[in-house]
């Protein structure tokens, strides 16, 4: 059976986190902006279903990696040293994979309509 005072709680948790992420974290505004901007963009220009599909999915799994990313940054930061060459590697493993991901929606966006 559903708990729908646990689910309540744990969507307050997600919008809270989500909060602090925009508040906080100058790169996850500046893909909100860029992601909202190309949802507008994706219900004015004609495009394809499936296109449109594909442009929302990135711009989520965008904005999804660059949580993941920033958590993950600020763990590190609390729990080791961050003069450890290896957290400095892991954190620009990190900003690469949040890069590759952008880039991937970039890419999408510009194929969806061209």
């Amino acid at each position: 059976m559903i708990k729908v005072k646990k689910m309540v709680k744990s969507f307050r948790h997600s919008l809270i986190g989500l909060k602090e992420a925009f508040h906080r974290e100058q790169n996850f505004r500046i893909m909100l902006a860029l992601v909202l901007a190309s949802l507008a963009l994706v219900f004015w220009w004609p495009m394809e279903g499936w296109q449109k599909a594909a442009v929302i999915i990135a711009g989520s799994l965008m904005l999804a990696v660059e949580l993941i990313n920033t958590a993950l940054e600020k763990a590190m930061d609390i729990l080791l040293p961050a003069s450890l060459e290896e957290i400095r590697i892991l954190k620009d493993m990190m900003a690469g994979a949040a890069l590759m991901v952008s880039v991937g929606w970039l890419m999408i966006l510009v194929l969806s309509i061209i």
